[in-house]
């Protein structure tokens, strides 16, 4: 084949002319090595060296497409096709160039046109174009010139499209690397579940574009811009409250970090997504962290115990006894836990931790025997869970006996309420003892403001008059605080019951006052047609927790309760129990 613009014959059809030429240049010395590497460094194939009329050299900055684009323009070529296939260059190499460079009459492409990430001229600041405007065809390097498309179009007549004001600020800040803002652009514009860095890798400059801008904005509003972003990349959860996992709720997000090339802005998206999966702990879908990494919001059992200042084994029996959902807790498939507190559940724990007292604090707070604190938890005036009491209770059986507390000095001979109960009142009577002294029938007197039940003071021949049994058998009436104490109920349980028409009442003269009073006769009713549901269910084998779900299964008939009347506590019908056979 013979070119009839300078270009002499091939000696191959199989493979390039320049392979053999190369050899035998190579074998000749050292030197001729040398040259190779040389031209093959600079963009020039060495068989083209003779075989060209003008031979030019490649500028240091000039791109190695736009040389050979120059050099076939000088020697008078009007394809480069042929001389692509000499050089091994792709045809449909797309290529990209500044309209306003060209028609300040460069003949020289620059490196920056090519190898630059983001397609911007940095003389003229204005995106390049890989488009011809007339036919709209791709740029390439077999259907192009140095300064013309296939159809003849000058690329210098194409307009100017200025760099965007949100590229241009980022930019602006020095210490944006191009590819970062297509980085972003595409975490923006893809999401986590599409490769988007291989989507990215389009080199249409209306792609890049796009990409640039999204990623500049979030640049420009950092790091809010990106809370936001990730906020929008993030994984639905599997359930609602139960943590995820970083990587499950961003996935791959990780590795796509590490592979950002700049050390100081690595460390930023780092510290990003931290903050992050941190402030995510305030959230109803929280994501964990790893257990090396513990912060205060996602702290390790053993961290969470310290702060609580209680025992690992304490605080892990508080958190099995709360009911689903109170925390975010991730169980791994071997047991272990991963915590998620936020701070209406650390109050909540330590609210759960400080109305939990042993024995020995009760009695501190009482001031009275231990063998008499297991009485009243017998008796129900004290509520227990397992090996604790509850200090609320406590606190209401407290206050309630120092609402009888006499202020005046006493006229007769006193004791303290430790040694009555040493002396003349038996363990088991300690919670009649008390309710006696609630409804007025003891007095009892203090100099203290706030002493405790051993501390006060009570009239000796007063006490040495109370009998219990005496008393029972004598009150045919009873007033709401001395009936609840009967029923083992609360207070406002009883003041329940008695609001609904369940119990009646009557105003009669309890010495001091008119007050409601309840007969013997109505309570023993009471007794026989009603009772609370967590007795019935205890018979029947069910646990309290249940109790409610087991009575609406059984269609017992709930007289009072949460969802009947309002109430505290569930009662329900004793002849409906009758025909219920567990």
């Amino acid at each position: 084949m013979t070119a009839c613009f300078g270009i002499t014959e091939m000696s191959s059809r199989n493979q390039p002319d320049h392979i053999p030429n190369i050899r035998q240049e190579v074998s000749s010395s050292p030197a001729a090595l040398a040259k190779v590497r040389r031209e093959i460094s600079a963009g020039i194939a060495p068989d083209l060296r003779g075989q060209l009329l003008v031979r030019s050299e490649k500028g240091s900055d000039e791109c190695r497409l736009g040389y050979w684009h120059r050099v076939a323009h000088e020697n008078g070529l009007r394809e480069t096709k042929l001389l692509a296939g000499k050089l091994g260059i792709r045809s449909s190499a797309q290529l990209r160039v500044c309209p306003a460079c060209l028609r300040e009459g460069s003949a020289r492409w620059p490196e920056s046109w090519t190898s630059s990430f983001l397609p911007i001229c940095p003389i003229h600041q204005v995106w390049l174009t890989d488009k011809c405007t007339a036919c709209g065809s791709q740029i390439k390097f077999s259907s192009s010139n140095l300064q013309t498309c296939k159809c003849g179009e000058p690329f210098g007549q194409a307009g100017d499209a200025p760099v965007d004001v949100e590229v241009a600020r980022a930019l602006h800040r020095g210490d944006t690397p191009h590819e970062l803002l297509i980085w972003l652009g595409a975490l923006a514009h893809f999401g986590l579940t599409t490769k988007p860095q291989k989507r990215a890798t389009v080199r249409r400059v209306s792609v890049q574009r796009d990409l640039a801008t999204a990623g500049a904005k979030i640049i420009n509003g950092w790091p809010g811009s990106f809370s936001v972003l990730l906020d929008q990349v993030r994984q639905p959860p599997l359930a609602t409250g139960v943590p995820q996992l970083v990587i499950e709720a961003f996935p791959n997000l990780s590795r796509m970090v590490r592979d950002v090339a700049s050390d100081m802005w690595r460390k930023l998206v780092q510290d990003a997504m931290r903050e992050f999966v941190i402030a995510s702990a305030r959230s109803i879908n929280p994501i964990s962290t790893p257990t090396d990494k513990a912060t205060e919001l996602q702290p390790s059992l053993r961290m969470l115990a310290q702060e609580l200042n209680v025992s690992l084994r304490r605080l892990s029996h508080l958190i099995d006894s709360m009911p689903n959902g109170h925390l975010c807790i991730r169980r791994a498939g071997k047991g272990r836990r991963k915590l998620v507190v936020r701070e209406e559940d650390r109050q909540m724990l330590k609210a759960h931790l400080f109305d939990k007292v042993t024995i020995g604090q009760a009695v501190d707070l009482l001031a009275i025997q231990p063998r008499r604190i297991a009485a009243l938890v017998a008796s129900g005036t004290l509520h227990a869970s397992g090996a604790y009491i509850s200090r609320s209770s406590v606190q209401e059986l407290t206050s309630m006996v120092r609402a009888r507390i006499r202020k005046c000095v006493a006229s007769e001979e006193t004791v303290s309420l430790s040694v009555v109960f040493r002396r003349w009142v038996r363990a088991r009577d300690t919670g009649e003892f008390l309710a006696a002294i609630c409804a007025g029938e003891l007095h009892i007197h203090s100099s203290e403001k706030l002493p405790r039940l051993g501390d006060l003071n009570l009239s000796v021949r007063e006490v040495r008059a109370w009998r219990p049994t005496e008393r029972l058998n004598r009150m045919d009436w009873l007033t709401i605080p001395q009936a609840a104490i009967a029923l083992r109920l609360k207070q406002e349980v009883l003041y329940g019951l008695v609001n609904q028409g369940l119990i009646s009442t009557q105003v009669r003269d309890t010495g001091r006052r008119n007050s409601r009073s309840i007969s013997s006769t109505e309570l023993r009713r009471f007794q026989e047609h009603y009772e609370p549901l967590v007795s019935a269910a205890r018979r029947a084998g069910v646990l309290p927790r249940n109790a409610h779900s087991w009575a609406l299964n059984e269609h017992l008939e709930l007289v009072s309760g949460p969802s009947v009347d309002g109430a505290r506590q569930y009662f329900v019908r004793t002849q409906a129990l009758d025909d219920f056979e567990p």
